[in-house]
């Protein structure tokens, strides 16, 4: 209960994307999960797709924390807009994490681009203005 507004948006694009029937299903098969990183220690995940979505306001621990759930046939996935954190700057991680990964065996980095934004046209120019400003004024 305690974290259900904060899942209720990935619900709802799960739902978009298969409907609502199948996705009430797998909810309450438990074949999709919802948990908070502070709850994940000691878990190991087999046979899982575990993602990490919003990852750049996680901190070293919480990074080393979620990767290290991973178990056998499992797949992780870690997300994060690093232009868009909500933690002190000092502790964004994310960037480092990604560098200090580079070159791992099985591991692989997409960056999306402004051209990848899917919500709506204008976005893509508000973060073009937005990542200027944030360049002319070092922040």
């Amino acid at each position: 209960e305690k974290i259900a507004p904060y899942i209720q948006s990935y619900k709802s694009n799960i739902i978009k994307i298969i409907g609502a029937e199948k996705a009430d299903i797998l909810f309450e098969k438990g074949i999709f999960q919802f948990e908070p990183l502070a709850y994940m220690r000691g878990n190991t995940y087999d046979n899982a797709l575990m993602i990490l979505d919003e990852a750049q306001n996680a901190d070293w621990k919480q990074l080393m924390l979620f990767i290290t759930r991973m178990g056998e046939n499992s797949k992780v996935v870690i997300a994060g807009d690093v232009s868009q954190y909500d933690i002190e700057r000092s502790k964004v991680s994310l960037p480092q994490f990604i560098y200090l990964m580079a070159g791992v065996k099985g591991i692989g980095v997409h960056q999306f681009g402004e051209s990848d934004i899917v919500r709506a046209e204008i976005l893509q120019e508000i973060v073009r203005r937005y990542e200027k400003w944030k360049y002319d004024n070092n922040k």
